[in-house]
């Protein structure tokens, strides 16, 4: 475990300028230049994995494949592979939608380009050491990811498919030419991704900023995963949920409305020698520096409903092997990378492996100020192997008390030092504490710098903002 303390920054690549309006890996290059010119090391992005139709970066149809969103069309352009003139061509319709980020539309123009690649450079990149090296080492799910593809584009659900290509095995049994053109390219188009954000990874690297990803326990119900490794998931033979997976907080909500999870058999799983967590997460330890558990509980305990009816009375819980989980990531290497969140989590064995793995354990300021002042976590009394967050969410609540008498404004006032803070002083009482590490959302800042729009032009910015946090800098570093 690395016990240098060490400062960063959450930034989503997405709100980056770009003039695809999308941030790409190559605006990213951007960011961290402004980072590592603030003297930060940590850059927390979010999930940059291949999202489903909805488009939510928590949401998506594969654990492993990148997102062709992220692309840098630029490259090509530059190598001679395309040209401006033929990538987004929009009628007056499409070109309000582009003005308006529509991802749906910046996606798919993306990918027609990237056919244009395909074909026009298909045998010249394979040549290359590196193509046969990424299809040898990712063959555990880059194939099956590829083949979900040729289906998925045609396809909304699972129960749009055939019986012949919801069993993976008689799929492959039944090939024509053009679904293997299409997996050929699907598995091209995730090589130049995961080519362009290696790139990215280095340069990062090279410059003294690590780079850490959310990972989320639950998978999508309509993805490649399921479909490729149906028995690590309680589904039946037509790849059908039978329990969804749901959160403590949605019990008493509308079950109906909530995100549909799948349900892992971790009987089998087990019974696999936990291979599926083996690759999943040291497939993350490759990508990422740092790798970030979102909701901890879920890893022990599962909370499930009955898919077929979503009532409330079939609601019940699954204990996990969390245990064993974290032995597999201890085993494997793995554990250094992780980052945790347990503030709310009152659970005895979450607070052990933690404690023995020597876990960081991440907070925010929400959480810090909503439970009792007498509490451990509170912000003041944080202890060196914790991660301090600050986000979006956290400013919005604080905003509510800037102006009241309450207890949680005197709180504040404590943590802060000051009676009339703003952000910047919360940020700045953030850096002084003890934790080992600090991570700031940038747009906490932004109110004090800027407004805060739909993109972010760290070009605009970035002055005032590296002055800033070179000043919390000298004094986290005391």
């Amino acid at each position: 475990m690395d016990a240098l303390r060490e400062a960063g920054v959450l930034l989503p690549i997405s709100m980056l300028k770009s003039k695809y309006k999308h941030g790409t890996f190559k605006d990213a290059m951007k960011a961290v230049d402004f980072l590592h010119g603030s003297a930060q090391k940590i850059w927390h992005i979010e999930p940059i994995m291949y999202m489903d139709s909805d488009l939510r970066n928590y949401k998506t149809i594969s654990q492993f494949a990148i997102d062709p969103i992220y692309a840098d069309l630029d490259e090509f352009i530059n190598m001679g592979l395309l040209s401006t003139a033929e990538i987004f061509k929009l009628d007056e319709e499409a070109e309000k939608k582009f003005d308006a980020h529509d991802k749906e539309l910046i996606k798919t123009e993306k990918i027609k380009a990237l056919r244009l690649v395909y074909k026009r450079a298909y045998q010249d990149f394979t040549k290359e050491a590196i193509y046969q090296e990424f299809i040898k080492e990712n063959e555990y799910w880059l194939k099956d990811f590829a083949l979900f593809m040729t289906i998925y584009n045609k396809k909304n659900s699972f129960e749009d498919f055939s019986e012949e290509e919801i069993n993976i095995n008689k799929y492959k049994d039944n090939l024509d030419a053009d679904i293997e053109e299409e997996a050929k390219f699907q598995e091209f188009l995730q090589f130049l991704l995961y080519r362009q954000y290696l790139k990215l990874k280095n340069y990062a690297n090279n410059l003294g900023v690590k780079i850490l990803c959310d990972l989320s326990f639950y998978l999508n119900e309509f993805s490649s995963d399921v479909w490729a490794k149906k028995d690590y998931f309680e589904v039946d033979n037509k790849l059908r949920p039978l329990n969804y997976a749901i959160k403590a907080i949605e019990e008493d909500k509308d079950l109906n409305k909530i995100d549909k999870r799948l349900v892992y058999s971790f009987d089998f799983i087990a019974f696999d020698s936990y291979e599926y967590i083996k690759e999943k997460y040291g497939y993350y330890s490759k990508l990422f520096d740092y790798i970030r558990l979102v909701d901890i509980e879920d890893y022990e305990t599962t909370i499930k409903v009955d898919a077929k009816t979503m009532d409330a009375d079939t609601i019940s819980a699954d204990k996990n092997p969390i245990e064993e989980i974290f032995a597999v990531l201890k085993e494997n290497d793995i554990i250094d990378k992780v980052f945790t969140d347990y503030i709310r989590c009152n659970s005895k064995i979450i607070k052990k492996i933690m404690k023995e793995g020597k876990v960081f354990e991440s907070k925010t300021i929400q959480d810090a100020f909503d439970i009792n002042a007498d509490e451990k976590s509170l912000p003041l009394n944080l202890d060196k192997t914790t991660v301090y967050y600050s986000s979006d969410f956290d400013m919005k609540e604080l905003d509510k008390y800037l102006n009241s008498s309450s207890d949680m404004k005197l709180r504040i006032e404590d943590y802060t030092m000051k009676k009339n803070f703003t952000t910047l002083d919360i940020v700045e009482r953030m850096y002084s504490s003890n934790a080992s590490k600090v991570i700031i959302a940038i747009w906490d800042l932004l109110d004090d710098v800027n407004k805060r729009t739909r993109e972010l032009d760290l070009d605009e910015i970035k002055h005032k903002l590296e002055t800033i946090l070179k000043q919390y800098m000298v004094q986290f570093l005391r």
